[in-house]
């Protein structure tokens, strides 16, 4: 076997590598989720709430990207100020728009009891788009992501950190308010059997490839 091939198998075997690394991981990633699916539903009972307060709609903000059956709008993200204590309320899912003062439509004045779930904040990824945007014609405070950070404190209200309450019925008319399950690991198992079957067809692909430039490259002898 030539210099070249060797080169190349050597490759290959490092590929090889790599794919069936990357499918181990993913394949780690897939129970992980699983489990933490697993024990967020098993402690549901104790995490459901609630609770009462008054919503601060000044300090109101919503989450970018969000999905509801084949739409994509908001999430409201609003405080529920509880005499000194406050939690981060995730109201419900609303149509997304850039019009003025459009969460007026969706405010819930006076004392409110809300029912929810409460929630884990989940852990920010690496992104470009941290922190929060302005909507157009200052609408409202728009969240790329999840941080609760991004939402006003008040100074004299203690505010429950790590944590918010996803409301499971609504707080004004127009919000569709729902549970929505932890993740799962089924995009994981996904992303493993793709790379366990790219690494499965690699070694076949280049052994046929091996093969066919040898028989390419054997001499015919005149009869």
């Amino acid at each position: 076997m030539s210099r070249k091939w060797i080169l190349f198998f050597i490759v290959v075997a490092l590929v090889e590598l790599l794919f069936l690394r990357l499918g181990y991981w993913q394949y780690n990633r897939m129970h992980e989720k699983d489990t933490l699916k697993a024990e967020f539903m098993a402690s549901l009972p104790e995490r459901t709430q609630v609770l009462n307060g008054v919503f601060d709609h000044s300090r109101e903000v919503v989450l970018e990207s969000q999905k509801y059956r084949n739409l994509y709008g908001y999430r409201v993200l609003t405080p529920l100020v509880m005499g000194e204590r406050e939690i981060i309320v995730d109201r419900g899912w609303i149509p997304r728009s850039f019009e003025k003062d459009f969460l007026m439509g969706y405010h819930a004045v006076g004392t409110h009891t809300v029912e929810g779930v409460i929630r884990d904040v989940p852990q920010a990824k690496q992104t470009w788009f941290k922190g929060s945007e302005v909507g157009a014609e200052g609408a409202a405070t728009v969240l790329q992501l999840l941080i609760l950070d991004n939402i006003p404190k008040d100074p004299t209200i203690q505010r429950v950190e790590g944590q918010y309450l996803q409301a499971t019925k609504a707080t004004a008319p127009k919000i569709k308010a729902f549970f929505v399950e932890p993740e799962g690991g089924a995009k994981h198992k996904e992303y493993m059997l793709t790379w366990w079957t790219l690494a499965f067809i690699l070694p076949i692909l280049s052994l046929l490839l091996w093969f066919k430039r040898k028989r390419e490259d054997k001499p015919v002898h005149a009869k």
